[in-house]
């Protein structure tokens, strides 16, 4: 278990405040870099879990390492997610209507669960993160995103943030010269491998 910090993040706190504090946005499962500055997080492993420890602070001193931007954009995708839920406003889960109003559903209703699961592995590679434990394992990783799908399914909230901001901009229906049309009765097929929504 460790505690996540933005060296630059630190030495603004404590020149504003006089001390340096853990940032809310730093500590979301999963998300490795700064939201207001692009450089990687910095891990501070925690010695016993259970226990507060005198003068565990964030330090300035931290190496600073710059991330890519990718990976920078997700963290401030993340810190708007996050002030959204703080706000009172919690983020739907409903993403069937989403990815056919971006073209990843058929005339059949089914979802184009290969084009998905590429682009999610392409961004995985983008975001160049130091660990893989939380992403899709391959492009053919269906299960990834189809348990997502799935309602009042378990899943990782990372998992949530990462299908969340690879849909923010992700369109085919341009590449795929078909016209989006939004199905309101859309559901998840329970019985089967693949994914396939009803008409």
């Amino acid at each position: 278990m460790t505690l996540k910090y933005c060296p630059l993040c630190a030495r603004n706190d404590i020149k504003q405040y006089g001390v340096a504090y853990w940032h809310i946005e730093h500590q979301v499962p999963g998300i490795e870099c700064c939201s207001s500055h692009p450089v990687w997080l910095i891990h501070e492993p925690l010695r016993e879990a259970s226990q507060v420890h005198e003068g565990l602070l964030p330090c300035e001193c931290g190496k600073i390492l710059d991330c890519n931007d990718k990976a920078f954009d997700f963290a401030r995708y993340t810190l708007g997610r996050l002030q959204l839920i703080q706000s009172g406003k919690q983020p739907k889960k409903d993403y069937l209507p989403i990815l056919a109003s971006k073209g990843y559903v058929t005339k059949g209703g089914s979802i184009r669960r290969t084009l998905l699961a590429t682009e999610l592995a392409r961004l995985v590679e983008e975001l160049d993160f130091p660990y893989t434990e939380l992403m899709p394992e391959s492009e053919r990783d269906y299960k990834y995103f189809s348990n997502l799908l799935k309602p009042n399914a378990n899943q990782h909230p990372f998992k949530h943030l990462l299908l969340d901001y690879c849909l923010s901009d992700l369109n085919v229906a341009h590449i795929l010269a078909v016209k989006p049309e939004l199905n309101k009765n859309l559901k998840p097929d329970h019985c089967s491998g693949t994914i396939n929504l009803a008409t």
